[in-house]
């Protein structure tokens, strides 16, 4: 058995909750095997009745939006760098205590940019994240990967954000909550908690607001730490 959260859109800051499900585990790394970790996962989700519509937000998805929905399949442009996927944009931008930016990686595929990322974080310290002339602290946590995310998705086809507002709950199957922070289920959520496209461009639009604006702040108390 094997424990991975749900993320559910909240109209309470911070604007999503999530709920911890056991499920039966399927060992390996096929996409046949993950699939069917996603389809324990949501039946264990459905029978709770705390949810009716679940989408899995991950490249092992069986549903085209959550494959798409991917940041190894989403992209954002760059004004500097380009076109590149939401993972290599994410990886990029990350600022580390004695290398600096990563830039190298906005030049990379995803698994490739992740894979830099993890090899200089083994030897150095993050200490930020930098996109285009916006510094961005580490607090609070997911504050810039939920405010990049909502960007590629806008940029990608804002319809998008409607299909999304279609489901009460989110999974990534290849999150694990004890390895990680950030998370494209996550983001999804928030932008499901969101009644308008308005709300989610203000927020893009001047990445400052996020500092105050709670849509993406994880909690008041970091909100309030939050510096550029």
């Amino acid at each position: 058995m094997a424990k991975r959260p749900v993320f559910i859109p909240s109209r309470e800051t911070p604007f999503w909750r999530s709920v911890d499900f056991e499920f039966e585990w399927h060992p390996g790394f096929a996409v046949s095997q993950r699939r069917k970790s996603i389809d324990s996962l949501h039946r264990s989700a459905l029978s709770s009745g705390k949810v009716t519509n679940l989408l899995e937000v991950s490249s092992r998805s069986e549903n085209v939006v959550g494959i798409m929905l991917s940041a190894f399949n989403l992209r954002i442009d760059h004004p500097d760098y380009g076109s590149m996927s939401l993972e290599s944009g994410f990886q990029g931008s990350k600022v580390f205590s004695s290398s600096g930016q990563l830039i190298a990686a906005y030049e990379l595929d995803p698994r490739s940019a992740k894979s830099l990322a993890r090899e200089v974080n083994s030897r150095e310290s993050l200490v930020g994240f930098r996109w285009t002339k916006f510094d961005w602290s580490l607090e609070p946590k997911s504050w810039f990967y939920d405010w990049l995310y909502i960007k590629a998705v806008l940029e990608c086809d804002k319809s998008l954000t409607e299909v999304i507002r279609q489901y009460d709950g989110f999974t990534d199957i290849e999150f694990n909550p004890d390895k990680s922070y950030s998370c494209q289920a996550r983001s999804c959520a928030i932008i499901a908690s969101t009644s308008n496209d308005n709300e989610l461009a203000n927020l893009i639009d001047d990445p400052r607001s996020l500092i105050e604006h709670r849509v993406v702040s994880i909690t008041n108390q970091y909100a309030q730490r939050a510096l550029f």
